[in-house]
């Protein structure tokens, strides 16, 4: 990642609202806990397609979470990441860590091993999102939190397992989910 984008993270305050220029980002980003931000640079209430097509965050291959959000020790805040495309990891395209609300929206999530993973997260929103996992990965794994979806794409790859774990309240609403072993598993 940038030296002045991962820069713009670790001087950042809770709320704070970091907009990346179209490019290719490369490397991991951790939020460390914090309560950011992290869209692409555009006009409006929400991107088109180009935004997020040409503002790329790109995994380096080195077993870490393209985004990752941390834990907030006490539970609270938000993340929001909005307007990119996330590609290349060998582990998750997001993981979220312990926080109230995670809004994920606009976003191309693609040739990562598995999607989204939220263990502790309370409430995920995920709304126009389209997210083409690899390998034999999940789209989304949800464990110990509400997932709100609306509007999504989950594909998998030939030998993907879930498209969509979840083991909370669910919401899911005009979605597609598509070449998994497994479509929607609720535990």
């Amino acid at each position: 990642f940038p030296s002045h984008d991962k820069k713009a993270i670790d001087i950042a305050k809770d709320y704070d609202t970091i907009v990346l220029s179209r490019g290719v980002h490369k490397g991991s980003i951790n939020f460390n806990g914090k309560s950011i931000t992290l869209r692409s640079k555009y006009i409006g209430d929400k991107p088109n397609s180009d935004d997020i097509s040409q503002t790329v965050v790109e995994g380096q291959q080195d077993g870490l979470p393209i985004i990752a959000t941390g834990d907030r020790n006490d539970g609270k805040g938000e993340v929001h990441i909005k307007g990119v495309t996330i590609r290349g990891g060998t582990t998750f395209g997001i993981s979220l860590g312990r926080f109230k609300t995670a809004n994920i929206s606009d976003l191309l999530i693609e040739n990562c091993l598995n999607g989204v993973s939220g263990a502790s997260t309370e409430q995920v929103n995920l709304i126009r999102t389209r997210i083409y996992v690899n390998s034999s990965g999940t789209g989304l794994f949800i464990w110990g939190g509400a997932l709100r979806g609306r509007e999504c794409t989950i594909v998998g790859a030939s030998g993907s397992y879930f498209g969509v774990d979840v083991c909370s309240e669910t919401v899911l609403s005009d979605n597609v989910v598509a070449g998994f072993w497994r479509g929607v598993y609720m535990r």
